[in-house]
């Protein structure tokens, strides 16, 4: 038998009263010194702790003592299996405890039991009803589930083998930076690049990318696209798993983070986060013969210590980014390169397509956006109007 559904009085009860306890609680937390903190909140709360959820499992999560805002102290992830109670395993963005939230949570011999969620400053959603998943920082929309709380960095992992479509990137990318959220486009696999790329790369400067086609016909073509992106200004870092090329200077993209993953399965997640740890702890898994998907290896959202202050959030894969598009009036402000022309439009709402005096299509005339960009951007449109009709 499924899950009861609350009603909306129900649920409203509910987020009120966690409110409540998330308000009552940090405000004892101001009045208690760090040091003493455990002790001094079983004195005033019992044995309630503030905590952050490092894995999930169904109806239990593993909870580390320690609070975001003193995240320094946390240096080893010695935790606690708790219970989640039923009206903490919600259908939507505001009542489903995942893997970085911060939470009251209480002390018992055995197992303990989280109490409430604390207030989120991000949340990582997967959108139920498009079959996609979309950041959002504030408000939520439709059927969705959380999947992650507290990011504040996302590295988008792409690979040339699977090959990772760039409509799928840019999708992400829109999504990911109309909310916000910083993002690093981390290219693993990089030792099959071409000699020819590899060649054109170190001449960045001198690299013409306007003999980009709109179609990604050869391997070169793909490799010379993900420079483009770096042009842009978007923070890109070619790595090798494998080899570990890379690997350290990906380590200091997460200093001082809360990140996470998210790419294909196939592209190495796994591979790159045992690199990062020096340890095997995700496991790795072949591509498949027949669809070069790669096997979903990861099975439940784990969180990890890295140096430096950095914290990285493993998610369970899945076979395309799954990123939802946002709102066709959305879209345009963080496609790439359009936010550095439509301003120049005659109309405000200039959707780029139709419209005379419009910048961006001038700019496309002119050659100074490829021809490919804007085959990208009419499908991402198309898609997007769809969604929101």
């Amino acid at each position: 038998m499924g899950r009861r559904r609350l009603t909306k009085q129900q649920r409203a009860r509910i987020d009120q009263r966690q409110q409540q306890i998330a308000q009552s609680f940090s405000e004892n937390i101001q009045e208690t010194d760090h040091s003493s903190n455990a002790r001094a909140l079983e004195s005033t709360e019992g044995s309630r702790l503030s905590g952050i959820v490092i894995r999930r499992y169904g109806a239990y999560a593993d909870v580390v003592e320690g609070a975001w805002s003193n995240r320094t102290h946390i240096t080893s992830l010695q935790s606690k299996r708790c219970d989640i109670p039923a009206r903490l395993q919600g259908d939507n963005a505001t009542d489903d405890v995942v893997v970085g939230d911060e939470v009251v949570w209480e002390n018992t011999e055995k197992q303990g039991q989280i109490i409430a969620i604390q207030p989120r400053h991000t949340t990582l959603i997967r959108w139920l009803t498009q079959g996609r998943q979309a950041a959002v920082t504030s408000k939520s929309i439709g059927a969705q589930k959380v999947v992650a709380a507290n990011v504040t960095r996302v590295a988008l992992v792409v690979a040339a083998e699977p090959k990772t479509p760039l409509l799928e990137l840019d999708r992400a990318l829109v999504s990911l930076e109309s909310a916000g959220f910083a993002v690093t486009l981390v290219c693993n696999k990089c030792d099959l690049m071409p000699v020819e790329v590899e060649i054109c790369l170190q001449q960045s400067d001198a690299t013409d990318f306007s003999i980009l086609t709109e179609e990604e016909s050869s391997d070169s073509s793909w490799w010379l696209r993900l420079a483009w992106y770096q042009q842009q200004g978007l923070e890109l870092r070619f790595v090798s798993a494998v080899q570990r090329k890379g690997i350290d200077e990906l380590l200091q993209v997460f200093a001082h983070e809360i990140g996470i993953f998210s790419g294909p399965s196939g592209v190495g997640k796994s591979s790159l986060i045992n690199a990062l740890l020096q340890e095997e702890i995700a496991r790795t898994g072949r591509l498949t013969e027949l669809s070069q998907h790669g096997a979903h290896t990861t099975s439940i959202s784990s969180l990890y210590v890295l140096p430096e202050d950095g914290f990285l959030i493993d998610s369970p894969g899945v076979r395309s980014f799954q990123f939802a598009c946002p709102a066709v009036s959305e879209l345009s402000r963080s496609f790439l390169p359009f936010p550095k022309y439509i301003d120049q439009c005659r109309f405000s709402n200039c959707s780029h397509r139709v419209e005379p005096k419009c910048a961006v299509k001038a700019a496309v005339e002119r050659g100074d956006i490829p021809a490919w960009r804007m085959s990208l951007y009419e499908k991402l449109w198309t898609e997007a109007s769809q969604i929101t009709s």
